[in-house]
């Protein structure tokens, strides 16, 4: 046999038996019954083993050398070709990446440019909304002080188009005087290049009337730091300085207030003074006397009455309380304030009374009556001051028959009304003039002359007692005010406070009071009525006196502001030595005492000074009968 490189057969196999296995013999027989199968078959593997084995091999074919180095050759390029492609493709991957790196970077600039733009069109879009929107109105002048922008909430605060304040100066708006004043206070800071604020300024509106306006400004400069004038906002502040005169009128009232209550007790301690001493010298006036003597002291005890009730009125007002009201003759008051208005009036001005005789009565505080009357008349006095004239001062009864406009606003409803007139032949008033005329604090008048309060305390008064105003005036004729009252029906009267019999009596009084005068004049009182009368100037003389035993006095008249100890300090130390006389408390300002105070400490009555003699007589007895 030959070696062969032709495999017989592609698989092995194998059978593995052991030595003396008793299947040995089995296997040899299965292995010739199948070689025997195979030999049978002449187209079987076994068959084909053994020609393939025994054939004749064929002469062996050979390629030319040129062929076999041309292919080598050929297939050396396409190497190479494939190199230099997969080099070259690398190559042109490598630069397409950097391509697309760069243009996904100019992608990314390009949306970030995109949103930029985008964010300055809506910060450009939300300025102008700011400023266009804005209750300010906002500027621009360039280095020479010519506006360069101007937003367009001029129109409403001045009146005028931004195209007409464009190109003019800063200063062109102002009244010339204005002008002159904000140019120098300008100047040092525009010279120093600094920012500014608050700076109060005039400017005339384009329909003629003034506007106060509050600038704040900061410097521009350009990228080279080069200055190029300002930027700022001006801001409209009538209305603020309006409230903030108010704030001060009524700082001033408050302070009118303080200063009443810190006074009003001094006062009414002169007023008690004068108020008793003319009782006294009018009980004690002889038969024989002139009627004009006791005419002359009945006027004095008026007056005093009259300063008592001002007295309680400033108070009453510093406080805020109500008034107190009565039934009052409205042509008694004038009668008094006409006397008083002639003494103060110049030769120029007449004063022609129209008092229609048996008026009804009203319902109102006299004092507040007189007031009305007093400023309706000063100011037709002032109308009439430059050529004289002729003041009216009329009162009748009106009945209105359909609703009646009022300068109010409001309407006079129909009813039975008191009419007081008071009318002059001055200068007159304008119609536009004429509605704010009621306005707190407008004044046409001079700095010095007038608060602008008069006439909106004359109107707050009318309107509280429910009546109304009219105003008729032409201008260079003169002016009418017509001031509607309602008609009080007044029950039978009682007889007066002085008609009255005043009780007297016969118990032992300690009247304390630092002020000699009203001790005097309420001993001398009371010592008329049948009282025996000690007095005190000093609460410790006085406590030393009530700590006397047995307790020599029926009743104590105590003040209440006194040097050392007050009145209410007194009755406190007394009750707590548990001595419990009846105690009458007197005050000039009654304000500061609270009725807690003197339930706690027993105290009968608070009595506001000046005291008339039959209200302190009334009290005595009441107090002494508990």
């Amino acid at each position: 046999l030959k070696q062969s490189g032709i495999v017989f057969s592609p698989v092995d196999i194998r059978f593995a038996l052991t030595k003396d296995s008793n299947k040995t013999p089995a296997l040899i027989k299965a292995i010739d019954q199948q070689l025997a199968l195979l030999k049978k078959d002449h187209n079987s593997i076994y068959h084909q083993a053994i020609a393939q084995a025994f054939a004749t091999p064929a002469p062996a074919f050979q390629l030319p050398k040129k062929i076999l180095y041309l292919f080598w050759a050929i297939v050396g390029l396409a190497l190479l070709s494939l190199l230099a492609a997969l080099l070259f493709r690398r190559q042109v991957a490598r630069q397409t990446e950097e391509l697309n790196s760069v243009n996904q970077q100019l992608k990314e600039e390009m949306a970030q440019l995109q949103e930029a733009k985008k964010q300055v069109l809506e910060n450009q879009q939300r300025f102008e909304s700011l400023v266009h929107n804005s209750s300010d109105w906002i500027w621009e002048f360039d280095e020479n002080d010519i506006f360069n922008y101007v937003s367009p909430r001029i129109k409403e605060l001045l009146g005028y188009e931004p195209e007409e304040i464009l190109g003019t100066s800063a200063f062109s708006i102002m009244p010339p005087e204005e002008q002159a004043k904000v140019a120098a206070t300008f100047a040092p800071v525009k010279e120093a290049r600094q920012p500014f604020s608050n700076l109060i300024n005039i400017n005339q509106h384009k329909d003629g009337h003034l506007v106060t306006i509050e600038s704040s400004g900061v410097p521009v400069f350009d990228n080279n730091n080069e200055f190029r004038g300002y930027r700022g906002i001006d801001r409209d502040i009538s209305k603020r300085q309006q409230l903030e005169d108010q704030l001060r009128q009524a700082q001033k009232m408050e302070a009118i207030g303080t200063l009443a209550g810190g006074i009003a007790h001094d006062f009414n301690n002169i007023l008690s003074a004068i108020i008793g001493y003319t009782e006294l010298a009018r009980d004690s006036c002889p038969a024989t006397a002139s009627e004009e003597l006791r005419s002359d002291l009945e006027q004095i005890f008026k007056a005093s009455l009259r300063a008592k009730e001002l007295v309680q009125h400033i108070l009453t007002f510093s406080r805020h309380s109500e008034e107190r009201c009565s039934t009052v003759k409205i042509s008694s008051i004038i009668k008094e304030a006409c006397k008083l208005l002639r003494a103060t009036l110049p030769a120029s001005i007449a004063i022609d009374l129209s008092v229609a005789p048996d008026c009804s009565t009203v319902w109102a505080n006299p004092t507040q009556l007189h007031q009305v009357l007093i400023n309706l008349a000063t100011n037709a006095a002032h109308a009439m001051e430059s050529h004289g004239g002729t003041l009216t001062i009329g009162l009748n009864e009106q009945a209105i028959t359909s609703p009646l406009a009022l300068v109010s606003g409001e309407q006079l409803p129909v009813g039975d009304y008191v009419c007081l007139r008071v009318s002059d032949t001055g200068s007159g008033i304008s119609k536009e003039i004429e509605k704010k005329i009621f306005d707190p604090y407008f004044t046409t008048k001079e700095v010095g002359k007038g608060s602008g309060m008069g006439l909106s305390v004359v109107q707050g008064i009318v309107l509280k007692c429910g009546g109304g105003i009219t105003v008729d005036s032409d201008p260079g004729v003169g002016t009418e005010f017509m001031v509607y009252f309602p008609r009080f029906t007044e029950p039978t009267a009682a007889p007066g406070p002085e008609e009255q019999q005043i009780a007297g009596g016969h118990e032992h009084i300690l009247l304390l009071d630092d002020e000699a005068d009203v001790n005097e004049v309420n001993s001398r009182q009371l010592c008329a009525l049948g009282y025996q009368v000690t007095c005190a100037s000093d609460p410790l003389t006085a406590l030393e006196l009530l700590s006397q035993q047995p307790l020599p006095f029926q009743l104590l008249v105590s003040d209440q502001s006194m040097p050392g100890l007050s009145g209410l300090e007194l009755i406190s130390r007394l009750r707590q030595q548990d001595i419990h006389l009846p105690v009458l408390l007197c005050s000039g300002y009654a304000e500061t005492i609270s009725r807690a105070s003197l339930s706690e400490l027993a105290i009968s009555e608070l009595l506001e000074k000046p005291v008339p003699r039959h209200v302190l007589a009334t009290a005595i007895r009441n107090a002494l009968a508990k």
